[in-house]
Order: structure tokens, then sequence, then C-alpha cells
């Protein structure tokens, strides 16, 4: 899974691509790799390869709490 990204990369682009690869079907989808591709102004490039284990779960919480977070305040209104 590559993803591009034009100037500065967040430091949640690895979560992102772990986001991206959970949408691939199959039992083989932990094998795919993961990276960004950081296109900058001077025409080059980086890539930056993410590797943590655990960026899918960290992601799947984070949406937990963005979830959570958004009906508490529906609640509230």
């Amino acid at each position: 899974v590559i993803d591009i990204k034009g100037g500065a990369v967040p430091i949640t682009a690895g979560l992102q691509t772990a986001a991206y690869r959970r949408l691939i079907p199959g039992n083989y989808v932990d094998h795919i790799r993961r990276a960004t591709v950081q296109l900058k102004k001077d025409g080059t490039y980086a890539l930056l390869e993410w590797k943590r284990e655990d960026d899918w779960a960290t992601f799947h919480s984070m949406l937990k709490i963005h979830t959570w977070l958004q009906l508490e305040d529906k609640r509230g209104s």
C-alpha cells in the first residue's frame, strides 16, 4: 500500500496506511508492506516505510474514541 503526500507527512500517516491495508480482501493482508511517498517542492521524493505492527490497533482505537466523542457531543446538545 502506497500513500502519496505533497509536503509534510503527518505523524498519523502510518496509521492511515494500516487502515488502507485493512480494506484489501484476503487472508494475506498482514504481509502487504505499507509506505508513504513524500513529494517535495524541489521535485524530489522520500519513501517512508511503516513497519509498526500496532498501527492498525492504534488507528482502530482512535476511530472508536472519535466516534464516542461525536456521539457524546450530540447527546450533550
